[in-house]
């Protein structure tokens, strides 16, 4: 577990409250800590310098934090999106196992079943620290593909109801993988190095601002509107993890539809 998960265990108001007083009391309160416990003499040029830097570089990390909201959003979104393709095509199976409606097809309703409820209580939980697919899972699908694949159909109106199975099928095992993968989604550790390294260069410039309330203010202020956009990037960035992340929500309903059907 990284550092970045430890955030993803709060609800998104204390993440918010965590990284302004992490950031802002710090940043605010450097001028004072440069003038009294540095020993920086006061500087009117080299104040006013540093202030001149110190908005130039807030501004450019606000820019980089937004560009970087809007890209882990739609990742969110487009992740979103493939779940509930994946729902659809559980659907879709379930749907065609009925309409053949052939008895020898019972067991595969049944393990469908099972895979779904499995990818909801023991694979999703499993998605938010990535730690890959779920045993319960694999074994669910592969009693899935053994009895469709077994099955042998015995008109031309099965034979084309089951070719479209089989392709579903193999789309939903792709589906899967896809998830997988998609649960280790989140932005490098050269852009959170880069944010840090920021953080760090506003707070060298702070300590070089000869300390004012007004100062105080508006240190703390900038500070303030970036802590709010890196809250905002790292309750988004994981799309499997924290408060607001991709629920099975689609998945759990088609099983409830599934079930009605029987």
């Amino acid at each position: 577990m990284n550092f970045l998960d430890w955030f993803h265990h709060f609800s998104n108001f204390w993440t918010f409250v965590v990284v302004a007083l992490v950031i802002v009391l710090p940043v605010a309160f450097a001028p004072y800590l440069g003038q009294r416990v540095l020993r920086f003499r006061e500087d009117k040029e080299r104040s006013d310098g540093a202030l001149d830097a110190f908005k130039a570089i807030v501004s450019f990390t606000a820019f980089l934090l937004a560009f970087s909201f809007v890209q882990v959003q739609g990742t969110l979104r487009n992740v979103e999106e493939r779940v509930s393709k994946e729902a659809t095509a559980i659907l879709v199976i379930d749907r065609v196992l009925f309409r053949i409606g052939d008895a020898r097809l019972s067991e595969a309703r049944q393990s469908l079943r099972q895979y779904g409820e499995a990818i909801v209580s023991d694979e999703w939980p499993r998605l938010a620290d990535n730690l890959g697919g779920s045993e319960k899972v694999e074994t669910a699908y592969s009693g899935l593909s053994r009895a469709v694949r077994s099955f042998e159909p015995g008109s031309a109106r099965q034979q084309g109801m089951y070719n479209e199975l089989l392709r579903t099928l193999d789309e939903l095992q792709d589906m899967r993988e896809q998830r997988l993968s998609d649960a280790g989604l989140t932005l490098s550790s050269l852009f959170w190095s880069t944010i840090a390294a920021l953080i760090v260069v506003m707070f060298g410039l702070a300590l070089l601002i000869s300390p004012t309330v007004n100062r105080a203010i508006v240190l703390g202020g900038l500070v303030a509107a970036v802590s709010l956009l890196l809250s905002l990037v790292i309750i988004v960035d994981a799309p499997f993890s924290g408060e607001t992340s991709v629920s099975p929500a689609a998945i759990v309903k088609v099983l409830d539809r599934n079930a009605r059907r029987n």
